[in-house]
Order: structure tokens, then C-alpha cells, then sequence
């Protein structure tokens, strides 16, 4: 006899009544449950995220201990946008399960937590799931959470800084309770959008799918709100993604063929009629969607979005060029596209700009906006447009009318529209012209406020740029260099916390990243900050001297180490030139017609000025990978000169103003020169040179030098009471840019 038959034989007849009639009821809610549970499971196939949650409800009301029901929950609150609530019921089953029975519950709790915009407790469970990979390093799951990790630390600095301008929303009418995206201007000042709308029962389930689709909507006037629906090709629907060419001779839409995308254009040489035209013959299963036309390699091109085979990720933005009857498609690879997905692009020619999002590149959290532009054949690492653009909810389909002067952000961040679910839906934003037409705050009236930036300093990785190399010259951008010192930042982890106790090695980890947050990263932020300021200065008709100086940590031989700083320097120098398509270039050669002039000074000290941090980090004493030796690998603009073109300030350029004796014996006199000419305008008068006992100059040096003219500061250098690396300056005081110039000499005293 079973335990459950022995208890019902004792008890009296009315009690069994009792339990039997008790124990029908819970059967009967239990099925009621499985009912709603089975409907919820219907609507998530069939696309319908909202009926999912309005059905999950009812079942975590009936029964929410379950682990299967709580995440479910938490899948259905992610698809509609509550990532707060989705966070909280992810943690609940991932403090259980860690990923046993749903491998993708830790990954969807640190996505909720970042979106919600927690990212200090998202890089923590970021940290969890990258150790658990740690096997595997080439996965994309470990790959995913390194990138994140470090996704989380530039959100929460970003996230500090102002919006400048506001996002503004459509109102009722072109924005609804369902969901609008893809917003595109028109010449005429319209706006063609694409929006998913239908009807739904009481408890929010699509009463007719049939009629729940996507169209095409255009609305005349869009700050009066009416919108009304597009016939396409004698019937409505489809992915409907629309685009028109800058100068209206091409237009470009998506619909749904079989449930999949297929792209038309109209217009130019494929005549008056639609022609599809994705996906390829070659690759008919292909998703191909979201046309935007632009320009690509010199020539005019249908941007597009795929998952087509031998891609970067999962969907990657690819283009074909519009005169080539083949259409092949081409893939730029990367920067532009990633392991994850790059999507919703569109190219404004007025400033030769890419738009698009990702949500792989480095953001606020799920898709955020990025730009990117081609330079000489190559596309450059996509930038996050930061706030107000993004948010930590999802941002994407940025695109703008010129002639309108207005343009559309789409967006699931919550305030569009009131909701009964909050979050749940795109909503379209937007922004005018004329939000960026403000007061121009960071005028500069002198060299001293332009002065105040400085130092820029920009950081390398060990032997960088070009390794094992004796040149003092290099063809890299300094941009170049720091994203490949980006890519390091995991070794840059792993080797700093090596043979540390798993506590202190999170720590030295957070040092590390705090390292590149406030140091690397700053100085990439300051030099964006800087340059449109010089850029400015010289569009004025200015001239300006920099001074850029080279450190370098004590790895590799002194001499090398000096020709190191020097292409470190170059690399800075060569960032300039490319510099919005070659802005700066004519300053630099001396043909711009507004009369600018930029001058780079180097002085590449090499280790002669490093500096070591001191620290309780045992791995400080790695002459790679600690703190100390990177933070010795740098350069620094270090000031500004600048004159006007009918100042008595003279204009002097210096053959070198830097003197590496390297090795020395203690003990020894070096003779040395500093060449230099005075270019056209005032004549140099030079007022005094000062300098330590370690230098003999004459009593008198040339006092005045005429323009055109060569002139030299000479003298001896003496080792006496010197040792090891030394570094000794004299300054020369007269009528230069900011009343003075430093010559530097450097040797090494044995």
C-alpha cells in the first residue's frame, strides 16, 4: 500500500470528502495555469511580446515559485523594454541556477542591469560570466562580457555628462501606444515612417494577427501628428524600411516576401518602376533589409544591413555600388562591423558621415548610435554619439533631412508616449538643425585660455608604434595605436593580476581599468576636446608653435628609446593631418589662404623623464604590463604658442631643440649648438639665457637676428658631479611666442 492510500484509509468519510473536492480544485488551477501558460508560449512565437506578458502575468500570479514560470517572466518584461522588473526576476533564477538549466539567464541579467543603467552590479556579473569562460577564450560569450566589462565603465563616466540639447518626441498621432521607427525626411519636409499596428483584445492579445503588421505611414505635416498608411505595390505591408537619395533620384523600401525582407529601388538607372534588388540570387535565404544610399570608395552605393555568410557577427552593414549591374555586395568588415550587430544604417553626405547601431561597440547599453567615416579606403572605428542621442534603453535609426533641416532618432526609452506598459514600444524623437545652432562658449581670445587644455596626454602600449624598429618616424595615427591598446586592455587584466589571491586580484583589475579609464580614455577625450579649438585658432589666420614631448619607459635601450618617442610624436602629428579629410594639412605645409600656420616642436626625451608610480602591487615591478610602466609610455602636448601676423613677436624655428648625448663619461665637456632661423615678419631679439653650472654659454649671445636669417645658441655641456640619466634645460628669454623657448640636452652619465 502506497503512503498516500494509507493516509486516506484513516480518515472518517466527510474529511476525505473534504480533501478530494480540495485536491480537484488545485488540479483544476493547476490546468487553468497550464492554459495561460500555453497561450503565453503561443504569443511569444508568434512575435507578440505584449500578449506573452499580459499572460505571464496571470501565471506568476497563480504560481510564481516555479524557476521555468520566473523566467519566463523575465524574458517576456526584457522584450518589452522593463529592464529594472527583468533584471530583478534574471537574479532570481541566476542566484539558483548560475546557468545550468538557462545558459542564457546570467547573460540576460547583466544586459537588464546595464539597460537599467546599474553598471557598476552589471560589470560584476559581467566579471562572473567571463571567469566562467574563461577556458574559451575565442567564444563569443567570453569575448561579449570582456567587451561589456569595459562597455560599463565608459557608460558610467558618459552618463555624467550633459545633454547639450533635448530629443524631443512626435506628438499623438504619429507616435501611438504601439510601435513607430525608421522616420525618414523627405526633400518636401515629410516624414515616411514605419510603424507595427493592429488591434488588441482587453488583455492585450493581437485580436486579428492577420491585420498586425508593419506599414509604411506618412505624415504631411509631423508636428501636427496625423499620419496615414502607404499602398506599396498594390498592397500594404512588409519590413517597409523606406530611403530616398540626398538629391531624391533614388528610392528604396523593404517588403516581406515569405517572411523575408527583400529590398526595391526605384529611380536613376534602374528606371521608373520598383526593382528588387536584395537579397542576391547567390543568397535568396539572406536577410537583407534597411536600405540607406550613400557614398562608398568614391562612388554611389545602397548601404544595407545582412546576416549573409562570411560576415563579421550576426548582422553586419554592407553596401553595393549603384552602377555595377552585378550589385556585389561588399562588407567593409572591421572597426565598422563586430562579433554582434550592426544595423540601421544611413549616410549623410554633408558630412561624409555613417550613422548606424550597434550593440556590440562600446555604449550606454543595448543598441546605441555610432558614426564612422572612410579615409583613404578605410573605414574609422565607429564613435558613440553619447547623450542625448543614447540612453541605456535602445537607440537606433538615426536619420536626418538635410533640406528639411530635421531628422529622427528611434527609441524604446520611456516618456515618448504614456503607456500602460512603459518602455514597451519604439517611439520616434526629434531633432532640428537649429538645436545645434547655439552660443559658441569656447571661444578663444588668448594663448593662455588656450593654454588651460593643456597637457593633452596620450598613453601607448610597450614598444608602440611599430616595434623593433630604429626609425624616428611612422606612418600610424595616434588613433590607430589606441585602439589596438584598447584590444589589450583583457591581457592588460589578466597578466597585472597574476599570482594575486582572487580578492586582490579583482582589485588590481579595477586599478587597471581605472588606469584606462582616467588616463588612456582621458587623454583621447582631451585631444577630441582640443583639436576643433586649435583647428579654430588657425581658420582665424593664426600662427601656432606646438610642443610635444616623448617619454618612454626604461625597457629598451636609451637611443632607442629616444627614436621611440619620436614616432610616438609622429603618430600624433600624423592623427592631425588626417584630421576631417586633411583639415590641418595646408597649415601644416604653409599653403593655407587664410594665412594659418601650425608648427610641431618635438622633444622626444625617451626614459630621460619617466616617472614610476609607486604602488603595493607586487606585478608593478613588470616592465610591460604594470601600472607604472605604462603610465611612463606617453606623450604630452605640452603648450601653445601663437601669434598675430602684425605682432613684434618673432617667428623661430629651431633645427632640433633636443641634444641626446646618450652615453657620457662623468667627467666629460660636450660641445653643442642649437640652430635656428627667424622666419619673415619681426626680427629675434634674445634678452638672456639661463641655465644651471652644467652649461657654459658666452657672457653674450647674438642679441638680434633680421628675419631670414640664421642664428645659433652654442655652448659647452659638463658631466662634472652628474650620474646616471640626466636631463638639463636652458631657456632663452626674448621676443618668442609666450617670452621664451627651452632647449633641452639629455645623456646618460656613467
Amino acid at each position: 500500500m502506497s503512503r498516500k492510500s494509507a493516509i486516506r484509509s484513516h480518515l472518517p468519510l466527510w474529511a476525505l470528502l473534504v480533501f478530494t473536492l480540495a485536491l480537484a480544485g488545485k488540479t483544476a488551477e493547476a490546468q487553468r495555469t497550464q492554459d495561460w501558460l500555453k497561450l503565453a508560449e503561443e504569443a511569444f512565437a508568434d512575435n507578440d511580446p505584449y500578449g506573452a506578458l499580459r499572460y505571464m502575468e496571470i501565471v506568476m500570479e497563480a504560481d510564481s515559485n516555479r524557476a521555468a514560470h520566473n523566467y519566463l517572466y523575465a524574458e517576456a518584461l526584457r522584450l518589452n523594454n522593463q529592464y529594472a522588473k527583468a533584471a530583478y526576476y534574471y537574479r532570481k533564477i541566476y542566484r539558483r541556477d548560475q546557468d545550468r538549466f538557462f545558459p542564457e539567464g546570467g547573460y540576460h541579467l547583466a544586459e537588464m542591469l546595464k539597460q537599467s543603467g546599474d553598471y557598476a552590479e552589471s560589470k560584476k556579473i559581467w566579471r562572473r560570466l567571463r571567469d566562467a569562460k574563461a577556458d574559451n577564450p575565442e567564444s563569443y560569450k567570453y569575448r561579449k562580457a570582456v567587451q561589456e566589462m569595459r562597455s560599463c565603465d565608459l557608460a558610467e563616466v558618459w552618463a555624467r555628462g550633459a545633454d547639450g540639447f533635448e530629443l524631443k518626441p512626435f506628438p499623438e498621432g504619429i507616435n501611438t501606444e504601439a510601435s513607430e521607427f525608421a522616420g525618414a525626411v523627405t526633400p518636401s519636409g515629410s516624414l515616411i515612417f514605419t510603424a507595427l499596428r493592429g488591434e488588441t483584445d482587453a488583455s492585450g492579445r493581437v485580436a486579428a494577427p492577420e491585420k498586425y503588421r508593419v506599414r509604411l505611414y506618412a505624415a504631411e505635416d509631423p508636428e501636427a501628428g496625423y499620419a496615414q498608411p502607404i499602398v506599396l505595390m498594390s498592397e500594404e505591408g512588409g519590413e517597409a524600411n523606406f530611403a530616398v537619395s540626398d538629391d531624391s533620384t533614388y528610392t528604396a523600401f523593404t517588403l516581406s516576401e515569405n517572411g523575408r525582407p527583400a529590398v526595391y529601388i526605384s529611380g536613376g538607372n534602374f528606371g521608373s518602376g520598383f526593382t528588387k534588388v536584395l537579397p542576391p540570387e547567390d543568397a535568396p535565404q539572406s536577410y537583407c533589409s534597411q536600405p540607406a544610399f550613400g557614398t562608398a570608395d568614391g562612388k554611389e552605393v545602397l548601404f544595407f544591413t545582412s546576416d549573409m555568410e562570411g560576415g563579421e557577427g550576426l548582422l553586419d552593414i554592407l553596401y553595393f555600388a549603384l552602377d555595377d549591374p552585378d550589385r556585389t555586395p561588399i562588407n567593409p568588415g572591421p572597426p565598422l562591423n563586430s562579433p554582434g550587430n550592426e544595423i540601421t544604417p544611413f549616410y549623410r553626405k554633408d558630412k561624409d558621415q555613417l550613422y548606424f547601431a550597434s550593440d556590440w561597440h562600446h555604449g550606454f547599453g543595448g543598441y546605441d548610435l555610432f558614426t564612422s567615416e572612410e579615409v583613404k579606403g578605410k573605414w574609422s572605428v565607429p564613435q558613440n554619439m553619447k547623450k542625448p542621442w543614447n540612453s541605456p534603453a535602445d537607440d537606433l535609426y538615426y536619420r536626418f533631412g538635410r533640406k528639411a533641416g530635421y531628422g529622427t532618432v528611434t527609441s524604446t526609452r520611456a516618456g515618448a508616449i504614456k503607456r500602460e506598459n512603459e518602455g514597451c514600444c519604439n517611439d520616434l524623437l526629434r531633432f532640428d538643425e537649429a538645436d545645434f545652432e547655439y552660443e559658441d562658449t569656447l571661444y578663444i581670445s588668448s594663448t593662455e585660455e588656450l593654454n588651460k587644455y593643456l597637457p593633452v596626454t596620450l598613453y601607448f602600449h610597450n614598444d608602440e608604434p611599430d616595434p623593433r624598429t630604429r626609425r624616428d618616424t611612422t606612418e600610424r595615427t595616434y588613433f590607430a595605436t589606441y585602439y589596438d591598446y584598447l584590444d589589450m586592455l583583457p591581457e592588460y587584466r589578466s597578466r597585472y593580476r597574476e599570482g594575486l589571491a582572487p580578492e586582490a586580484g579583482v582589485e588590481a583589475e579595477e586599478a587597471m581599468d581605472v588606469f584606462f579609464l582616467e588616463k588612456v580614455d582621458k587623454g583621447v577625450n582631451d585631444l577630441a576636446f582640443f583639436t576643433p579649438l586649435l583647428l579654430r585658432e588657425l581658420r582665424e589666420g593664426r600662427e601656432i608653435v606646438l610642443t610635444v614631448k616623448g617619454f618612454a619607459s626604461p625597457l629598451a635601450e636609451t637611443d632607442y628609446n629616444v627614436l621611440l618617442t619620436s614616432r610616438r610624436i609622429v603618430s600624433l602629428e600624423n592623427y592631425l593631418r588626417g584630421y576631417e579629410n586633411g583639415a590641418f594639412l595646408p597649415y601644416l605645409d604653409g599653403s593655407a589662404e587664410d594665412g594659418g600656420r601650425l608648427s610641431v616642436v618635438r622633444i622626444p626625451f625617451g626614459e630621460y623623464s619617466a616617472e614610476t608610480l609607486v604602488t603595493d602591487n607586487p606585478n608593478e615591478a613588470d616592465a610591460v604590463w604594470s601600472i607604472g610602466a605604462a603610465s611612463e609610455r606617453k606623450i604630452e602636448i605640452s603648450s601653445v604658442q601663437r601669434m598675430q601676423a602684425d605682432s613684434t613677436v618673432a617667428s623661430v624655428e629651431f633645427e632640433r631643440e633636443i641634444i641626446d648625448f646618450a652615453g657620457l663619461k662623468r667627467g666629460t665637456e660636450k660641445d653643442f649648438s642649437f640652430v635656428y632661423r627667424v622666419n619673415p615678419g619681426a626680427a629675434l631679439t634674445v634678452d638672456s639665457v639661463v641655465c644651471d653650472r652644467t652649461f657654459i654659454v658666452p657672457d653674450e649671445v647674438e642679441p638680434r637676428t633680421e628675419p631670414g636669417a640664421y642664428s645659433v645658441i652654442s655652448g659647452v655641456f659638463r658631466t662634472v658631479g652628474l650620474r646616471g640619466k640626466v636631463r638639463k634645460t636652458l631657456t632663452v628669454y626674448g621676443n618668442f611666442p609666450g617670452g621664451k623657448r627651452e632647449l633641452n640636452i639629455v645623456a646618460e652619465v656613467e
